[in-house]
């Protein structure tokens, strides 16, 4: 049971780390951690069904990362190509100073993150679309 308990907590890391994830490196690490508890898991099952240890699963969830990263490309990080095309994702005309852009960012990552929509993930994707248009203009505001 307690073996149990340290893979449910693994996968509430994992879990939680995953909301996170916003770089390639990271789905990479991700990938690996995965990879780990699905060794735990076969450690703790196989004596339940007097078996030895798997050597490879047939479908393992690191390969459905591997895969997703493949499919990705380099992430939400290459939505964003020009300063226009980050106000236009903040609904700012672009004259704005950093004030702005931040009060903006703040007004709309409230309204897509899920601690505020009670759980609700729909908005998801929105929010990683803002905060990736946030951090391009932080990097190429020409009043930071």
């Amino acid at each position: 049971e307690e073996k149990l308990n340290g893979i449910k907590t693994l996968f509430e890391c994992i879990q939680n780390q995953i909301a996170e994830t916003a770089r390639m490196s990271d789905l990479s690490k991700m990938a690996e951690r995965v990879g780990y508890v699905e060794d735990r898991m076969d450690e703790l099952i196989a004596p339940l069904y007097n078996r030895r240890r798997r050597k490879r699963n047939s479908f393992r969830f690191s390969d459905f990362f591997n895969k997703y990263k493949e499919q990705i490309g380099s992430g939400a990080e290459s939505e964003v190509s020009s300063l226009k095309q980050a106000f236009e994702l903040l609904g700012l005309s672009g004259n704005e100073n950093m004030l702005k852009v931040t009060t903006a960012f703040r007004s709309l990552a409230k309204k897509y993150h899920p601690d505020v929509l009670g759980g609700d993930r729909s908005g998801e994707i929105e929010l990683r679309r803002i905060v990736g248009a946030y951090q391009y203009i932080k990097q190429n505001h020409p009043d930071k």
